[in-house]
């Protein structure tokens, strides 16, 4: 559990949705067969997530504090990767899991 909030935490950050994702893309269509479009594209689903979620997740933080808002949203992305590791391959599974992972996303 540690392990995937650990992961879940550098996953949410922007410098990794934005540059380190790429690097997965590869694995990604050679584990799942998928085309590098469809691989590419959950990207996209997480960064929709990113902009609805971050001034959300910013504007709590400020009004309730960040520790209060950073550990329940922690939680919820480490959760959703570990339900993400469960996927089987399912495409709509994974663009589905992305989304709620983006809106966890909080940059100070």
């Amino acid at each position: 559990m540690l392990f995937a909030v650990v992961v879940s935490a550098a996953l949410n950050s922007m410098v990794v949705a934005r540059t380190g994702y790429a690097l997965l893309i590869p694995q990604l269509t050679a584990f799942y067969s998928w085309s590098y479009a469809e691989a590419g594209a959950t990207i996209t689903f997480l960064m929709i997530g990113i902009a609805i979620g971050t001034p959300v997740a910013g504007a709590l933080a400020d009004r309730h504090g960040p520790r209060i808002v950073l550990l329940p949203l922690v939680a919820v992305a480490g959760l959703m990767l570990m339900l993400l590791s469960k996927s089987g391959g399912s495409l709509s599974i994974f663009y589905g899991g992305h989304l709620p992972i983006g809106l966890t996303s909080i940059t100070r």
